[in-house]
């Protein structure tokens, strides 16, 4: 059995993301995180918005 690994074609494509803010005197967490294969290098953020966006 022979096994052959050839690149995979790239489509990139640009998805604009649009927020709500939260309703007057709530706040909001926006956060994500990802990873690099198993037992690998990790990582994750987040960010807080109220109903001003700050």
């Amino acid at each position: 059995m022979q096994l052959r690994f050839g690149s995979v074609p790239q489509h990139k494509e640009t998805i604009h993301v649009h927020l709500k803010r939260p309703l007057e005197g709530w706040i909001k967490r926006n956060n994500d995180g990802a990873c690099k294969g198993n037992n690998e290098s990790s990582g994750c953020g987040g960010v807080f918005h109220n109903s001003d966006g700050c």
